[in-house]
């Protein structure tokens, strides 16, 4: 966070990085981040191209 410039949003950055390396899923166990990158997601027309889940969703799923 100390290293993210004050006009960079750090959730568009990570967002960004994430797709850069093939991500498809972006998973947090953080409910104030999962809440960030929703936004950004949006904000960004990433709505096709990656999902932000909870950790729970999952182990939810595999289980």
């Amino acid at each position: 966070w100390m290293e993210t410039h004050a006009a960079d949003r750090f959730a568009n950055l990570r967002l960004n990085e994430a797709i850069g390396v093939g991500a498809e899923v972006l998973v947090t166990a953080c409910p104030y981040c999962i809440t960030m990158f929703e936004d950004s997601r949006a904000v960004l027309n990433y709505d096709d191209v990656i999902q932000v889940k909870d950790i729970t969703e999952i182990l939810q799923e595999v289980i």
